[in-house]
């Protein structure tokens, strides 16, 4: 890929031509609300870069801002990319987050200009998986970043578009490492509730924002309920399923942690009709393989190891198989 082309170098994202439909120009707002779909006004053609008998990997979408372009042809250490569904894509080197819309605005056919934000000092790399670009609300003329280091330190940007005004706080983590931070989206791009923030120990986070008057930014770590019933569920499990194995460190590794949203029932708790949403639940994948669901203060865990073991074998290796010979571990 030649990145010292005039016309910018091509995103993974560039469509191939299509006729623009005349007569229509969106205005200002729906122009933002639209960044996340295919924009019929200015698209482009995409390089092939790859081709074979059976497939063909080609650019798709608007060429690369200048400094993004720059900044992955000088780059001398990891570099990692992510997209948001609000219509935004950054790239993280060193400790520069560089953010461009996916798409450009009006009708310039040119390369888009890029935001440049500094994220916390860190002794480990920064990784795009750790920084969240979102819209807080439908009149936001510019979405917020969230960008987290390793060791747990949050610094939150009310608007891209101001790398100076930000608000910055520390996790108690007590030595783990993040992992990712995760949110959920509505239709729009708009994130919905707080965003999560996950170790690669299966630490849960919770970081709400607040953009009145001075951008804050608040941390509370999901703990399991305390207490002597708290606990009764593992005892439980330890009472007819066993200790845990020596391998447990493995089992608590982070595979996948993913926000739901609330059930909606036909009845709310008196038996009257309606619709009744209840919290928003968040689903933890662990490589024990174990599942955790948190919902609200209530916290479900669910071993399968065993289970998935035994199903293997009665499918698979019956009669003589033994459900203790199966390894399964969640990836």
């Amino acid at each position: 890929m030649d990145f010292n082309n005039s016309g910018g170098m091509r995103s993974p994202f560039s469509p191939r031509v299509r006729q623009s439909i005349a007569g229509r120009r969106p205005g200002l707002s729906s122009a933002k609300k639209n960044q996340g779909k295919l924009s019929s006004s200015a698209q482009y053609c995409g390089d092939v870069i790859y081709k074979t008998s059976l497939n063909i990997i080609e650019t798709y979408g608007a060429p690369l801002p200048v400094m993004v372009t720059e900044a992955l042809t000088f780059a001398s250490g990891d570099v990692s990319v992510s997209m948001s569904p609000c219509g935004w894509c950054w790239v993280v080197t060193g400790r520069r987050v560089l953010a461009w819309p996916r798409e450009t605005s009006g009708t310039s056919s040119g390369p888009t200009s890029a935001r440049e934000l500094i994220l916390p000092q860190t002794d480990l790399a920064h990784k795009a998986d750790l920084v969240l670009i979102f819209y807080e609300d439908n009149s936001q003329a510019m979405p917020a970043c969230v960008g987290v280091s390793p060791e747990g330190v949050v610094r939150y940007w009310a608007s891209v578009g101001q790398e100076g005004a930000y608000s910055e706080v520390p996790c108690e983590l007590a030595g783990q490492e993040c992992d990712r931070l995760v949110s959920r989206t509505d239709d729009e791009g708009v994130a919905v509730g707080s965003l999560l923030l996950a170790t690669t120990t299966c630490t849960l986070v919770r970081l709400q924002t607040s953009r009145e008057g001075r951008p804050t930014v608040t941390c509370q770590t999901l703990r399991p309920p305390s207490g002597w019933l708290g606990g009764i569920g593992r005892r439980v499990s330890l009472l007819f399923f066993g200790a845990m194995p020596s391998h447990a460190a493995a089992d608590t590794k982070l595979v996948g942690v993913v926000i739901l949203a609330g059930v909606q029932t036909s009845q709310n708790e008196e038996g009257v009709d309606g619709e009744v949403e209840s919290e928003e639940c968040v689903c933890l994948v662990a490589g024990g393989p174990l599942l955790q669901l948190w919902c609200g203060p209530e916290l479900h865990e669910h071993h399968l190891r065993r289970p998935l073991s035994e199903a293997l074998v009665r499918a698979h290796l019956a009669p003589a198989g033994e459900s203790g010979a199966v390894e399964v571990t969640a990836v």
